[in-house]
């Protein structure tokens, strides 16, 4: 039985917190006796835990200082086996409050952070040296967290998302409708897909998590707010535009793969790597409306595409070899005796 502390931002509808949360159910599953710390205690997440699973609000509303203290009391109290921290400022916080504390650490990253500074990557970088291991979703994140934090690429491993498995899905073409999932964020380059939608006359679909935003020159009956109907937004969408500025391994492409759906992303990602020609990508706009152009009006070829992603997912990214490889992580820690080999 082990002990595992959990520490996370929030959980918001996203696709870190999707993962988390996917993750620490099937562990509690397998025995696990788990406390997930929230820096904010909130998020539509919340209900979809295991009821076994202990949530903690380190009430960061009250400031870090406050912050720092609760995890640091939860920690003494709780008494875990291993801790594990995933997005910036919830492994800043644990890094600062569990600093020199006899305990395996580990970070997880799932996004390029291309926002970073130097100011903040050499400060990192510095409180990182305590960390024990860093899991990457993908390969371009494991090679971010060395280039830029200087961390040894024997302390870093790839685990990337997983996502349950499908049967192949009976799609009907909608005409080339195009569909954009995701926050309204600088990341995830929402402006970007609203500017092609302008620039094209094409059918579109919009699930925006979060706030109730609508962009200028976006039609409300074109975006889905509730989170209850994803499925319904698959089926109605042919083409899954990722336009973010930054990622690590998008969750809504393995989505989009269960729906069998084709996939239009940014390059420059890092993904090109992890998904190979399985899925079409652009450099600007421009580049967005060439592909726009050759697939709308060809079923045939999105069908075509859509298939080869659902293979590509159900084959590689099952939820769980992606939890398989975390407990055995985890029991290495706790045994203080890693094994890198064939993760």
């Amino acid at each position: 039985m082990i002990r595992l502390l959990y520490v996370l931002n929030d959980l918001k509808i996203g696709g870190a917190e999707t993962q988390v949360v996917k993750l620490l159910n099937r562990l509690s599953e397998k025995g696990y006796v788990i406390t997930l710390a929230l820096l904010w205690k909130r998020g539509k997440l919340l209900e979809r835990l295991d009821d076994r699973i202990r949530v903690i609000d380190l009430g960061m509303d009250k400031g870090k200082l406050n912050c720092y203290r609760r995890l640091n009391k939860l920690f003494n109290r709780f008494k875990p086996d291993v801790v594990n921290a995933r997005l910036f400022y919830a492994s800043l916080i644990t890094k600062l409050a569990l600093r020199r504390k006899n305990i395996p650490i580990i970070m997880t990253h799932g996004s390029l952070d291309r926002w970073r500074n130097d100011l903040i990557n050499t400060v990192d970088s510095f409180l990182s040296k305590e960390v024990d291991l860093f899991i990457a979703n993908s390969p371009a994140v494991a090679l971010m967290l060395n280039k830029k934090l200087n961390i040894k690429k024997e302390k870093i491993i790839i685990i990337p998302n997983g996502i349950e498995g499908s049967d192949f899905p009976e799609n009907e073409f909608n005409g080339g409708v195009f569909g954009f999932l995701g926050r309204d964020s600088q990341a995830k380059g929402l402006d970007r897909f609203v500017e092609f939608i302008k620039k094209e006359d094409i059918k579109y679909k919009m699930y925006v998590a979060g706030e109730e935003i609508i962009p200028k020159g976006v039609e409300r009956s074109n975006i889905v707010f509730n989170s209850n109907d994803i499925n319904r937004f698959f089926k109605d969408i042919d083409i899954l535009v990722v336009p973010s500025r930054w990622e690590g391994m998008p969750n809504v492409i393995l989505e989009a793969g269960v729906f069998g759906k084709t996939v239009f992303a940014s390059s420059g990602l890092g993904i090109e790597e992890i998904f190979e020609n399985n899925i079409e990508y652009f450099s600007d706009i421009d580049g967005l409306q060439t592909l726009a152009n050759k697939y709308k009006d060809n079923p045939f070829l999105v069908m075509k595409k859509g298939q080869d992603l659902w293979e590509k997912v159900n084959n590689d990214f099952s939820i769980e070899k992606m939890v398989e490889k975390y407990d055995r992580i985890y029991r290495e820690a706790v045994s203080k005796s890693y094994d890198f080999s064939d993760k």
